[in-house]
């Protein structure tokens, strides 16, 4: 798969503060690539960068096969869809998505062409005599992303651009905005501090911490194989507990859990003495009818209903554990027993040290 866009020791100041430090990013044509990290991380300096409304400190950024980092924004061949939308009020909709092409000076034809395929495409046929204060967040979400699109732009930048909606239009949003991404195959590169958006929507997913890549993969990958205890605690839910490698027999080998019990465990090149944050989702304990050695023995505490899933909160050595099971009709009792078991293929471990 070709790249499109290339970072190479990036580094953005400002005076004695630095935003960005030293990243590299290959971008893969026609991917839905996402910087997911908390505020003040870099992530919305990154795409500032890439889009030429910031200049770099150091570093070169490549779109294609040309060096733009000291090209000027109206000559990359990238688009921004800001948190606003920044349409404009005083013109209909028809002239908002035509603008860029009219600043191209492209033949009345050319224009109505492809503003009336952007139209269809965003399902806003009809809407073209419309004024921006006519219509709904959605619909001018809508009008934003045609208005970028229809340039035709090798990269399309989208810097939080759900963070207005409610929450059930931006969910319908998510799945407009990866129909449209896969529809017209052109690479989008989003930036947001909402797990579920990037989750949703990503080919991959770049978490953005301290001004660095902390990691970078599949939404999958980055959910069920977290390479450092930050990004295991800011993407979903997760329990963590203390373990200890205590032996090794062969291909396996013995992990004791917060001085409690001992899991068997496959040998990944583990030596004794090793020592991890062992880290479980939610979702990926169940109940037990019986106390086993590979048990977490917990008790009830409180729970919250959530729709088609029940959060259960219990007490395990001073310590909560949250879990989760289907919402059904069974009930628990304050102080009642609870015995939690996980899968082998479940377990995350981080090695201590891996911040």
């Amino acid at each position: 798969m070709d790249i499109v866009l290339k970072l190479e020791k990036l580094v953005k100041d400002y005076g004695s503060n630095r935003i960005v430090d030293h990243v590299d990013l290959e971008v893969r044509e026609g991917e839905f690539l996402t910087l997911l990290g908390p505020s003040g991380c870099g992530k919305t300096t990154i795409l500032r960068c890439i889009s030429g409304l910031e200049a770099v400190t150091s570093g070169k950024i490549i779109i294609g096969d040309k060096d733009v980092t000291n090209i000027e924004p109206t000559k990359r061949e990238v688009n921004t869809i800001f948190q606003n939308y920044a349409l404009f009020k005083h013109m209909t909709i028809y002239d908002n998505i035509a603008f860029g092409l009219k600043m191209k000076k492209l033949p009345k034809e050319e224009i109505y062409k492809r503003v009336t395929e952007m139209l269809n495409l965003v399902k806003l046929k009809g809407y073209e005599d419309r004024y921006p204060d006519q219509l709904s967040g959605g619909e001018q979400q809508r009008v934003a992303i045609a208005r970028a699109l229809v340039n035709k732009p090798k990269v399309l930048l989208l810097d939080e651009p759900l963070s207005a909606l409610d929450r059930k239009l931006q969910k319908q949003m998510e799945v407009e905005l990866k129909r449209l991404q896969k529809k017209m195959k052109t690479t989008f590169i989003y930036v947001t501090h909402n797990q579920d958006e990037a989750l949703t929507m990503s080919d991959r997913v770049i978490i953005v911490n301290k001004h660095k890549f902390e990691q970078i993969g599949t939404p999958e990958e980055i959910y069920k194989n977290p390479q450092t205890l930050f990004v295991a605690n800011f993407i979903g839910e997760s329990n963590k507990f203390k373990a200890t490698i205590k032996r090794i027999h062969g291909n396996r080998a013995i992990l004791y859990v917060n001085d409690d019990f001992e899991f068997d465990i496959e040998n990944k090149d583990y030596e004794v003495g090793d020592k991890f944050n062992l880290i479980i989702r939610p979702e990926d304990f169940f109940i037990k009818e019986n106390d086993t050695k590979e048990t977490f023995q917990c008790s009830y505490k409180d729970s919250i209903y959530d729709g088609g899933i029940t959060k259960i909160y219990a007490d395990y050595f001073n310590t909560q554990i949250n879990f989760s099971i289907r919402s059904s009709h069974r009930e628990f009792k304050e102080g009642q027993t609870i015995n939690l078991g996980v899968k082998e293929k479940d377990l995350i471990l981080i090695k201590e040290g891996k911040q």
